[in-house]
């Protein structure tokens, strides 16, 4: 007679890779390094995880900025956890802790989040001079030295806009890195029958010099300015929207710009809240909010089709959309804000009022991930940063206990 399998070697065996990868990444990450003695297949199986930058890693949670609206500067940066109900990051970091390990806590601004690494500044400096790229899992944090500088004067019309991509050929232990900064100079003209042209100034900083390189600058044909979004890093390129119907790709390798046209044109002083850019299960994609409809549109071989069509007044808000009329702020202000897309599926997270929302376009479910005051949200302008946690080593980094 047989020796009987028991009950924990039957069910594994049942299991593939891929479902025991999903149920792994799931885990905080002090439980997934302990999974590595069980097995030679889950030591594998953690190790890919923890290494390999290609896995696509479920969302860990939200960091979102506040941004005064009339200041506009990052008031504050909090942490929600969408794994789990608690309010921790897994088993490193709590909302009390946030980002306290970085030297320019607590006047800490997040400009950028991809795999799992944050892009931050101090909240006072809006030109690059004092930034860090951290892991926020793992506290580890490098202090960037200071950018080239473009030499502009305050008189001078510019927008400094900074942007994270991740190196695609880096060591699968280390989590190497690009920085870019990029310096729009608007409006140039040597005459004022010519149309205004605008030059853009790049400098990059690379993990694997610790240095910044040599600046490019390029001339384009029209006046353009990057809106204050987040960049799109995808297939090695970053995308930034920029008003009032364009936007800019820039190749990370190879370093040409393109301006393409986005599908709508915004022409209305609250546009900027009023559009999302963003990835989402590998695709480009741009939202576009005109009172309380909502066109989702996909870039699908330089081309944008639109993908959904969505009545918000049809998708059960918990509160009812603003009447903006009733506020007095000095610009007008959009009953719904569109934060972000879902990186791993199709859906969009907004805010109503005191309530941050995800909403599934596959199923119509609309679901509340979180709240807060109400009153105190209607005049602030979020920017919100999918996250998903990361245990590589961030390249020649410092780490805080």
């Amino acid at each position: 007679m047989g020796r009987s399998k028991s009950a924990s070697e039957g069910y594994i065996c049942y299991l593939s890779n891929d479902l025991l990868m999903e149920i792994l990444s799931r885990l905080p990450p002090k439980s997934l390094v302990t999974c590595k003695s069980v097995s030679k297949t889950f030591q594998c199986l953690v190790s890919t995880l923890i290494h390999s930058p290609t896995v696509p890693r479920p969302l860990s949670g939200l960091f979102i900025g506040q941004i005064d609206l009339i200041q506009e500067e990052m008031e504050s940066v909090e942490y929600f956890n969408l794994q789990g109900n608690g309010v921790y990051l897994d088993d490193e970091i709590n909302m009390e802790d946030r980002l306290s390990f970085l030297p320019c806590h607590p006047d800490t601004r997040i400009i950028d989040c991809r795999g799992g690494l944050l892009l931050c500044g101090n909240a006072d400096s809006d030109d690059g001079d004092q930034c860090y790229v951290c892991n926020p899992v793992t506290k580890q944090w490098v202090v960037l030295p200071p950018p080239p500088k473009h030499g502009f004067s305050s008189n001078c019309n510019y927008d400094v806009n900074l942007a994270l991509a991740l190196d695609e050929s880096s060591d699968v232990f280390v989590s190497h890195y690009k920085v870019f900064l990029f310096v729009t100079l608007n409006d140039v003209t040597k005459d004022e029958n010519e149309e205004p042209l605008t030059y853009l100034y790049v400098h990059v900083y690379s993990s694997k010099t610790g240095q910044w390189g040599e600046s490019n600058w390029y001339s384009i044909g029209t006046s353009l300015r990057p809106l204050r979004k987040r960049a799109v890093f995808l297939n090695g390129a970053l995308f930034l929207a920029a008003d009032p119907s364009l936007f800019l790709k820039f190749d990370v390798e190879e370093q040409y710009i393109r301006v393409m046209n986005l599908p709508t044109y915004l022409d209305t002083p609250e546009f900027i809240r009023s559009i999302c850019f963003g990835e989402s299960q590998g695709g480009l994609y741009y939202a576009y909010l005109n009172g309380s409809k909502m066109e989702v549109w996909m870039s699908e071989e330089s081309e944008w089709v639109v993908k959904h069509r969505i009545n918000l007044d049809n998708i059960g808000f918990p509160e009812p959309l603003l009447d903006v009329d009733l506020y007095e702020f000095p610009i007008d202000v959009e009953p719904v804000d569109i934060l972000a897309f879902h990186p791993n599926k199709d859906a969009i997270f907004l805010r109503n009022q005191g309530d941050f929302l995800c909403y599934d376009f596959t199923s119509g479910a609309l679901e509340t991930v979180m709240r807060c005051d109400s009153g105190a949200t209607v005049s602030m302008w979020y920017l919100v940063f999918p996250f998903s946690k990361c245990l590589r080593t961030l390249a020649n980094a410092h780490r805080r206990i």
